[in-house]
């Protein structure tokens, strides 16, 4: 849903400054009771902090609602000094205890920094609360812009008045979270799949196998993505989910975010981290892996630069989930497992199959993928990995094979000849696809009689052209290797005197294979049966 604001709210009479108005609503948070409103709104220009809080004092006495809030995004480029003054508003609402610290205060930009100079003190308590951090992610929710904080200038006062305003502010810094149950805005959150985790076959955390990886230990219990979503937004919320996607991207004012995709199957978000680029190697991020289990702790709410839920974490705590073991007195042998080489049907890699049936105790695992066999290598590497005698690998297939009761003619030009003459298995690489644009790179064959190889041929074939990069990828086969390789013409000719007079020809491909064939004797008028 995108609308102007103005047309949302046109049947309703409500005073506001016309800039309110023009504004992009895109999204609607709500508790159930419709006590709580939270309007998100897209604006090209800045709306005084004054006229924001007008109006939701306007739509809190129209509607009767408890509490109602504009939450206003910005082009990252309209952050700039002229909107110090507006941000200090901001803050002094959302952070309580900055009152007075800032008074007089000035600021620059430079460098991707924002430098605040004080001039009242505060500076010790400002980084108790962590102050600059949680300035970084306002500025970064309401412009999409990583920006640095540092704080300058007169840093502390010895009056009594200060100390006073000193008291004053650490009774006001928030408290070591502490669940409690408050009617918070409904999300309708578009990752979450189910209503709660009790019902999903999911392992427990192991309570005892915490590392911490930032912050501290985390104690309390957690909740599932999808009650987050339902009911803990723009909260601290305590979830346990599996990293399945990770990025790491340094910014322009020495620091990097790092952003770790989760999921507890109920749902799924973004846990994104700000660090700087001195401190990132030492915290130990590079523990986390895809696969992890993490305990996150921290405020979970809409990010407008990524266009997705997000946790801006104070605590993350590498975990592990408690595995399930095969309790049967005697272990059964499973004879049907399909890989993530089955495509469109399993995703599980052999690897994982294998070393879960060893965990298990089962004698023995079959591997029995569609049609193929590219998962046998993995299975038996890892197999050799266990290196356990009374441990087996069974390789199977489900196969696929020609009726040969339908009219199907899978052989051209058929003649009284037998297995046991003499064939000429063949296989060419070439440049691309079509026969007419394309050109041979490599021709390879063997020559089998009574059913062994008696002879091979093989020679790579200068196509006279550049080799795409992607055919390099796909054949190991570039241009440096056919420079001085024989033209397809000579090439084929090699090729007929292996093949000899009348050949039985066998191929894979063969309709691909022969289509290529049969152009190179049309260009160079070849005669070849």
């Amino acid at each position: 849903m995108e609308i102007i604001l103005g047309d949302f709210l046109k049947e309703f009479s409500i005073d506001s400054d016309e800039r309110i108005k023009r504004g992009l609503l895109y999204k609607i948070t709500h508790s159930t009771s419709f006590s709580k409103i939270l309007f998100y709104v897209k604006y090209d220009s800045i709306v005084p902090f004054s006229s924001v809080t007008e109006f939701e004092k306007n739509m809190r006495e129209k509607f009767g609602m408890e509490e109602f809030y504009l939450k206003c995004s910005y082009p990252p480029e309209l952050f700039t000094i002229d909107y110090y003054g507006e941000l200090i508003q901001n803050l002094k609402r959302n952070i309580s205890f900055v009152n007075g610290f800032f008074d007089n205060s000035e600021a620059v930009i430079s460098d991707n920094t924002l430098r605040i100079k004080l001039k009242n003190g505060g500076y010790d308590i400002l980084q108790k609360a962590n102050f600059t951090t949680e300035t970084s992610k306002f500025i970064y929710s309401e412009f999409g812009r990583e920006i640095n904080v540092e704080l300058c200038g007169e840093l502390e006062q010895s009056d009594d008045d200060y100390n006073n305003m000193i008291k004053t502010a650490l009774d006001e810094i928030p408290k070591h979270y502490e669940p409690q149950e408050k009617e918070e805005p409904v999300h309708e959150a578009p990752h979450s799949v189910v209503s709660d985790a009790e019902n999903l076959d999911i392992n427990e955390v192991d309570s005892d196998n915490r590392d911490v990886i930032k912050g501290r230990r985390i104690r309390d219990s957690y909740i599932s993505i999808s009650e987050a979503f339902a009911s803990h937004m723009n909260e601290n919320v305590v979830i346990c989910a599996d990293v399945f996607d990770m990025d790491r991207r340094e910014l322009r004012n020495n620091k990097t975010v790092l952003t770790f995709t989760v999921t507890d199957y109920t749902g799924s978000l973004i846990v994104k981290v700000f660090e700087k680029n001195e401190d990132i190697e030492h915290i130990g991020y590079d523990r986390i892996k895809k696969g992890s289990t993490i305990m996150v702790r921290g405020k979970l709410g809409y990010d407008t630069f990524s266009n997705d839920y997000s946790i801006m974490p104070d605590s993350i705590v590498l975990t592990k989930r408690i595995q399930k073991k095969d309790t049967a007195e005697k272990k059964r042998v499973e004879l049907h497992m399909h890989t993530s080489m089955s495509a469109m049907d399993a995703v599980t890699p052999a690897s994982v199959i294998v070393k879960r049936a060893y965990e298990w105790g089962h004698p023995a695992v079959a591997i029995t993928d569609h049609g193929i066999v590219q998962a046998f290598p993995e299975a038996m590497n890892t197999v050799e990995s266990i290196d356990d005698e009374n441990f087996k690998v069974i390789y199977g297939c489900e196969a696929y094979v020609v009726n040969d009761t339908d009219p199907v003619f899978i052989i051209s030009e058929p003649d009284e000849r037998s297995y046991n003459d003499e064939i000429i298995i063949f296989d060419v690489e070439t440049t691309g696809l079509s026969p007419q644009k394309h050109r041979l790179t490599e021709i390879g064959a063997v020559k089998i009689r009574n059913m062994q190889i008696i002879d091979s041929f093989d020679t790579f074939v200068n196509p006279e052209m550049d080799i795409p990069a992607e055919i390099t990828e796909l054949t190991g086969i570039d241009s440096q290797k056919v420079a001085d390789a024989p033209k397809e013409a000579e090439a084929l000719g090699m090729f007929m005197d292996f093949c000899g007079k009348n050949p039985v020809l066998v191929a894979h491909n063969a309709s691909f294979d022969t289509s290529f064939i049969n152009e190179v004797k049309k260009r160079h008028n070849i005669e070849f049966d």
